[in-house]
């Protein structure tokens, strides 16, 4: 049984009284991180040398190299390990926004003879400068129907660019189904945003189906970076490799490791590799997570005035498609700035939601505005039970 209590305890951040429900956005920092960054920063300018784990409590395969190639190292290899790859085939930027951008021109090799991309009508990035057919979303639940790909893609197609899930709807896509499609089409690579379902749901190229997996790793507490991680590191020299820098601080590795580390010990008994770790952990904090958004979004449905895009409305009723611990919502009739400081008065922090095309497709400009709360493995019930008694306490006051 996951030891929700236990995970409080490894941050301080939460001792502050404070309820946060803004892990997608901005989630709160383990202790770990946090000093392994700081030791990073003070040990990245030393020589090279090997630090590991030991005693009764030490875990197989948590050897950490320090000094500037060292740390480096030891993140490709951690970032290896969660996403089931190697380490020469792991390429860190400083966010996914430049990762996606160096990869526009680094597939340039790929599209000599022609071709095109085929993407999602509403991925938060994007690969330009080429021919790019659009995937639909479904506006009701949020989630792209793997069915249209059957006609989409073609012979011509190079590469496919696709999310693991919508981050503000939190639909999950049928990623699997995708690529079986794809795989029977064409020979072109899937790119997967794994973002948004980073430490609830395993992020390896089996769970996938993917060619290519981007992360934000900001996303489990770790610092600002981002990175690339390709199926076979045989793939990489097909690129034009000129294109990928290094332009990130190898000091900052170490809190990168510290947060992999982190999500590979949610299970404080477990022994073994650190793949093996990850792979028990993140399906453990998956179940809990999976019952936690459950309970959200049904308490949220019993206040009357909310409606929770992605879940609520006619269109979506019934409907079976996984979420994501998460839900954006919106109270007619009043501003997401007026919800979103009533909570703040309660002491529960939730996120002012950007203005997604997703979303205003699914009818928010013809509201004031709507919030997003999403949930991480330091949450509780109790958290969700004073979000829904400080919405139901606005709602009955403004009656």
């Amino acid at each position: 049984m996951f030891d929700s209590a236990r995970m409080r305890g490894l941050y301080p951040s939460l001792a502050d009284g404070w309820i946060y429900m803004n892990a997608a956005q901005r989630p709160q920092i383990p202790e770990s991180v946090a000093s392994a960054t700081a030791r990073g920063f003070r040990m990245s300018a030393v020589m090279d040398y090997e630090e590991s784990a030991s005693g009764s409590h030490g875990r197989a395969g948590t050897s950490v190299r320090f000094g500037a190639d060292g740390l480096e190292n030891s993140a490709r290899i951690a970032v290896a390990d969660l996403t089931g790859t190697t380490a020469d085939a792991i390429i860190f930027g400083p966010s996914l926004p430049v990762l996606y951008e160096r990869l526009s021109r680094a597939v340039e090799p790929l599209f000599r003879r022609g071709g095109e991309v085929v993407t999602s009508r509403f991925n938060t990035h994007a690969i330009t400068g080429r021919p790019t057919i659009i995937a639909e979303s479904d506006l009701g639940t949020g989630e792209v129907p793997p069915w249209q790909f059957a006609t989409l893609i073609t012979g011509s197609t190079r590469l496919v660019s696709l999310m693991s899930a919508h981050p503000l709807t939190g639909s999950m896509h049928d990623l699997v189904r995708m690529s079986e499609i794809i795989r029977a089409t064409s020979r072109s690579w899937l790119l997967v945003d794994a973002t948004p379902t980073l430490g609830f749901s395993p992020v390896t190229f089996e769970a996938l189906g993917a060619n290519i997996i981007a992360l934000d790793l900001s996303v489990l507490g770790g610092p600002a970076l981002s990175c690339l991680a390709f199926q076979r590191a045989s793939m990489v020299p097909r690129l034009a490799g000129d294109v990928f820098i290094n332009d990130v601080s190898s000091a900052l590795m170490a809190g990168v490791i510290a947060a992999i580390e982190h999500l590979a010990d949610m299970e404080e008994q477990d022994r073994g590799s650190r793949r093996r770790r990850l792979e028990r952990s993140v399906y453990s904090a998956g179940e809990y997570l999976t019952e936690l958004g459950h309970y959200l979004d049904d308490s949220l449905q019993h206040i009357s005035s909310v409606y929770t895009f992605g879940l609520s409305g006619e269109l979506a009723m019934g409907s079976l498609v996984p979420r994501l611990p998460r839900a954006t919502f919106c109270i007619p009739g009043l501003s997401a700035e007026t919800i979103h400081q009533y909570l703040v008065d309660n002491r529960v922090v939730s996120t002012l939601t950007t203005l997604d095309p997703l979303l205003v497709a699914m009818g928010l400009n013809q509201e004031e505005g709507a919030i997003t709360c999403s949930l991480a493995p330091y949450n509780t019930r109790h958290d969700i039970d004073r979000l829904v008694q400080s919405l139901a306490a606005l709602v009955e006051g403004e009656q």
